[in-house]
């Protein structure tokens, strides 16, 4: 069925990114289907191993169907990913490569909590990098009809701040289409996977 379709094309991705030996990989959400199965994560783990093996670091942002409903299977996620969240909170947390920071920020929560927004405040304020960037999975402009009012709600939540700590972009997933715009200066990306 669809299922197996989707295991075929994500190997088929992962053969892909391995010819370009890239320094991270950073993955906008939604690694699985529904977060509180244990084997969805076994069948990610098994068809990214090769990702695993060649010690590619492989950033995860929470999407909607990551949350995992108590069962800490998130958690255990970024755990075998060989992330050691800087925070110690694997739900946002921020990386270095180089002259890039990024700060990736847990969607599915940052509305109703002030604590990522605090945190990255602090977090970009302190950056020596050049170049920071936000991943979040929930995206700030949308093309889809029936998401505006949500892309609205973290627009307003978030993009006064993105401004005011001059992100230089901000990658986002959730949507399907590729999407690219700039706004006040700040490139915003839906990667557009799924």
């Amino acid at each position: 069925g669809s299922e197996m379709c989707i295991r075929d094309s994500h190997r088929a991705i992962v053969v892909q990114i391995l010819k370009v030996d890239p320094t991270f990989i950073l993955c906008t959400g939604d690694l699985v289907s529904r977060g509180s199965v244990q084997e969805q994560w076994e069948t990610f783990f098994e068809i990214v191993k090769p990702i695993m093996d060649a010690k590619i670091p492989y950033i995860p942002v929470k999407g909607n169907h990551d949350v995992d409903s108590g069962t800490g299977l998130w958690a255990k996620a970024v755990e075998r990913l060989g992330l050691k969240p800087n925070i110690g909170n694997p739900n946002f947390f921020s990386v270095k490569f180089g002259n890039v920071h990024i700060a990736v920020l847990d969607s599915t929560a940052i509305l109703e909590s002030d604590e990522q927004i605090q945190w990255l405040e602090k977090e970009m304020r302190e950056s020596d990098t050049l170049h920071k960037f936000v991943a979040l999975h929930h995206p700030l402009f949308t093309l889809i009809e029936r998401r505006a009012k949500g892309a609205e709600r973290f627009r307003q939540r978030l993009q006064p701040l993105f401004n005011r700590l001059k992100i230089c972009a901000v990658f986002a997933g959730h949507d399907h289409p590729f999407y690219m715009t700039k706004r006040d200066g700040i490139t915003y990306i839906t990667t557009g996977g799924g």
